[in-house]
């Protein structure tokens, strides 16, 4: 088994799962050549960052063998849509067809395709900000917050995505497990 990371400071929290035939690979997963022969790669709500996702494709069809398994979560074009149409920051997401294309191209079975969109709801958008911020990983590329920028964010966040329930935040979370095909 090779566990990959591009943070180092995450070594530390599979060390009790590493053994002789464990291996923990700091690199970035977008560009790593991953060893031959690997039956499943699983890759966890990272392909969103990758500037290239086609070419970690490509990489992930030349380590499987005939029948080996891509299993991985991203996130959809509806992914924090409040946070980029307020504040016009965020990721460019793709779409589950997108990927699908994508994938299909390379010569996978796709076995499973599945995509949800979950509403969350805050008190304020300050309070989303901070939910946010807890998680670890924002989907905000570089953005400066000054207090005229926050107080006018949180004026139209409010404006269009204030509800009964509080303030709107959506996850657009997509699953797809494909299987390297040679047919």
């Amino acid at each position: 088994m090779v566990l990959n990371d591009i943070c180092p400071e995450m070594m530390p929290e599979v060390m009790d799962i590493l053994t002789s035939s464990h291996t923990f690979i700091c690199a970035d997963a977008e560009t790593y050549a991953f060893p031959k022969d690997i039956n499943l790669i699983a890759s966890c709500s990272t392909i969103q960052w990758f500037n290239n996702p086609r070419a970690f494709f490509e990489s992930c069809y030349g380590s499987l063998p005939d029948s080996g398994i891509l299993a991985f979560s991203t996130f959809g074009h509806d992914n924090m849509h409040e946070i980029n149409a307020t504040a016009h920051v965020g990721l460019t997401y793709r779409s589950k067809s997108e990927l699908i294309a994508e994938l299909l191209a390379l010569n996978y079975k796709i076995l499973v395709a599945q995509e949800e969109h979950l509403k969350l709801h805050f008190e304020s958008p300050l309070q989303v900000l901070v939910h946010l911020k807890q998680t670890g990983v924002t989907g905000i590329k570089n953005h400066r917050w000054t207090k005229g920028t926050l107080r006018a964010f949180c004026d139209k966040y409010t404006s269009h995505y204030g509800t009964e329930e509080g303030v709107s935040l959506t996850y657009h979370p997509i699953y797809i497990i494909a299987i390297k095909s040679n047919s």
